[in-house]
């Protein structure tokens, strides 16, 4: 549990961090994306004697072919998600983005027997709903087809399918070892793909994305923890939570509106939160 609620803050704290890193002038996305990659990378090996894991199954060609799987996946996911952030205001995307929860309960319930428990996931899908209603604006409803909107659906089906491999990478890795060895192969891709010039990059930017760093190592690795011992419908369950604090720090940080819709929506999901851990 206390990894899931750690993922949530973190989640929160990073979503801020990267749109405020996104809307300056002096980056872009494919500077963003190998310099983080690469200080992730860095944090895991100074982590790795300490916490990492990586059975001898790994190396088998299962596993194996899975891992690359998933590295591409998280490699077309992050250029979707921050090519939109780029593009667009975050209230314009973040609805479309949390369409992620439920398809990624719904994957997994078709995917694993232990993830079916009817009630966690009734409840979860009712709190993805909620929140996704209470962030819809008629604008929303009137995008076309264009390079943005391709990306989040992109973006949702990735993110999705990430979940659902990582859960069985994780039976031969720990969170430790196994992000380490994916944003190992990640940060070669993306400095292959961008070539990036760290010369160009203002010396407070360096330091943002050092603190975005951070934060993202802590949320990914509380994730996948949450994964392990929660499963993944009940751990996204608790993350749909971490809106709740984007719009608290939103308001505080970036001057965003808070709505009556949108607090009715994070009450039934801190409820629905609630119900399941009574439950349990």
């Amino acid at each position: 549990m206390i990894f899931a609620i750690i993922n949530m803050f973190a989640n929160s704290a990073e979503s801020i961090l990267d749109k405020v890193i996104l809307k300056t002038k002096n980056i872009t996305y494919k500077q963003f994306l190998p310099f983080s990659m690469a200080i992730l990378f860095i944090i895991g090996l100074f982590v790795f004697p300490f916490l990492g894991r990586v059975d001898i199954e790994f190396f088998t060609t299962k596993y194996l072919l899975l891992f690359i799987l998933e590295t591409f996946v998280a490699y077309f996911y992050n250029v979707f998600f921050f090519y939109s952030l780029k593009k667009e205001e975050l209230c314009d995307v973040e609805p479309f983005v949390l369409l992620d929860r439920p398809v990624t309960v719904i994957m997994a319930a078709l995917l694993f027997p232990s993830e079916r428990s009817l009630w966690p996931l009734v409840l979860t899908l009712i709190a993805a709903f909620a929140l996704i209603l209470s962030r819809l604006k008629r604008k929303h409803f009137k995008i076309g087809f264009k390079k943005t909107t391709l990306a989040l659906v992109g973006f949702i089906f990735l993110l999705s399918l990430e979940a659902q491999l990582a859960k069985v990478l994780l039976e031969v890795m720990s969170p430790v070892g196994f992000y380490l060895f994916r944003t190992g192969l990640l940060t070669v891709i993306f400095w292959i793909v961008f070539r990036p010039k760290i010369s160009k990059l203002p010396s407070f930017e360096k330091r943002n994305i050092l603190a975005t760093g951070l934060i993202t190592y802590i949320e990914y690795i509380a994730r996948f923890y949450a994964i392990i011992y929660l499963g993944i419908v009940q751990s996204t369950l608790i993350l749909l939570l971490s809106p709740l604090l984007t719009l608290t720090f939103s308001k505080v940080y970036l001057k965003e509106h808070f709505t009556f819709r949108k607090a009715m929506a994070d009450f039934i999901i801190l409820g629905c939160v609630v119900a399941t851990l009574l439950m349990r």
